[in-house]
This record gives C-alpha cells, structure tokens and sequence, in this order.
C-alpha cells in the first residue's frame, strides 16, 4: 500500500473559502493511491478535488483517476478555482 500524499500549500486556504460559502469540506489526502485531496459537499451535491501547488502537475496515476472517476473532479491552484467550480462558474478540469 502506499503511503498518503502531501499537502499542497493552497489547501487549508482553499478549505476555508469553500466552508464560507456553506460546503462541508473532509479531507481525504491520507487516503493516498492517487485519490483526490478533498470531499465537498453541499445541498446533496459531491465534488472531489485535487489541489495543486503553482505550477506541479498531477501524477499519471492522478490522471488516470481523474479519467475513470463518472462525478465531478476537479483540479484546482486557487481559491478562486475552487470556488468556480462548486458555485457553477466556468473552470477547468
């Protein structure tokens, strides 16, 4: 099994900003094996997220998760990123 990844810098941030605007936000980066960092969720929607530090790029595991996973996934930098996705704007996956 391997071990959990790290926590990039933006995260606590970013968790912050999302429990502002009323989302339950869990932490799931212990989980490790290229899961997402975080789990969001607000008025029976889920949302999971991989947060980046500038300029690092996902892993090919991360990517191929991304690829296979049928919910909402997203990587986001930024607060403002993050916030897009869970309040309907256009972002990036």
């Amino acid at each position: 099994m391997r071990r959990a990844s790290k926590v990039d810098g933006q995260q606590s941030v970013i968790v912050a900003a999302l429990r502002r605007v009323g989302w339950q936000v869990r932490s799931t980066s212990m989980v490790g094996d290229d899961f997402p960092d975080l789990i969001c969720a607000s008025r029976g929607r889920t949302v999971l997220f991989e947060v980046k530090s500038a300029g690092k790029e996902q892993t090919q595991g991360q990517r191929e998760f991304s690829e296979h996973w049928p919910g909402e996934l997203y990587v986001v930098r930024t607060v403002e990123e993050a916030l897009a996705a869970v309040l309907g704007k256009e972002v990036m996956r």
